[in-house]
């Protein structure tokens, strides 16, 4: 499964939802040329909660999908690295989902 973070409206970012299955990987690529932060809070999807920076031109594969998790909807969050007036903060878009079948 993978994922390709595009820019959406200004320095904002549009993951989109994935689709996997018990045992999938996801891969999410970072299209932009600054930094994203992948976040899912939920342990149930791959064991144990995930926060990973993923630098511009570069990916991140996650660890399969449990094979106990769930079937069900889980938000995650992917931030970008931006500046405005030379103060640095994080923008992101609504709730991307990974949907489990």
């Amino acid at each position: 499964m993978g994922v390709s973070i595009q820019p959406y409206s200004g320095a904002s970012v549009d993951p989109g939802d994935v689709h996997a299955k018990q045992g999938n990987t996801i891969t999410w690529q970072n299209t932009l040329n600054t930094q994203v932060v992948i976040q899912i809070p939920d342990s149930r999807i791959f064991g144990h909660p995930i926060t990973q920076s993923i630098v511009p031109g570069s990916g991140f594969t996650s660890p399969p999908v449990e094979q106990d998790c769930p079937n069900g909807t889980y938000e995650y969050s992917v931030y970008c690295s931006a500046f405005s007036a030379g103060h640095r903060y994080a923008i992101g878009h609504s709730g991307p989902k990974i949907i489990i079948p």
